[in-house]
């Protein structure tokens, strides 16, 4: 193989990476500008829904639910894995603006980690 193949070769499949990277990216976008498109809707059935249930069920279930989640938490939050998993999901949620990530280019002890959005 030359050397200009190979070259050429790269380049397509570079260019193939970067048309897959961009319609994946546009397919993420507009999965996640639906709810952001929709939000009042999804406020109002919420809200229904939640005041429908609050109405509908009694308080010994909604007693149960809650210790059955917060019981679930508390054990996670003991073992091994909880604090690491509440550290990703920290992480994932967590959106640090652009004030915040500005430091000297020398500093980089004191920056706060960038995440990328998935």
């Amino acid at each position: 193989m030359s050397r200009r193949s190979a070259h050429v070769r790269v380049q397509r499949v570079r260019e193939e990476h970067n048309q897959a990277q961009q319609r994946l990216a546009t397919h993420r976008q507009s999965r996640r500008g639906r709810p952001e498109r929709h939000r009042l809707p999804w406020l109002i059935g919420g809200g229904l829904l939640g005041g429908l249930a609050l109405a509908i069920l009694p308080p010994k279930r909604w007693a149960q639910a809650g210790a059955l989640l917060l019981g679930g938490g508390a054990r996670l939050m003991r073992s091994a894995l909880g604090p690491a998993l509440l550290g990703a999901l920290w992480m994932n949620l967590a959106d640090f603006p652009a004030a915040a990530c500005a430091t000297t280019p020398g500093d980089v002890s004191r920056a706060p980690p960038r995440v990328q959005r998935r």
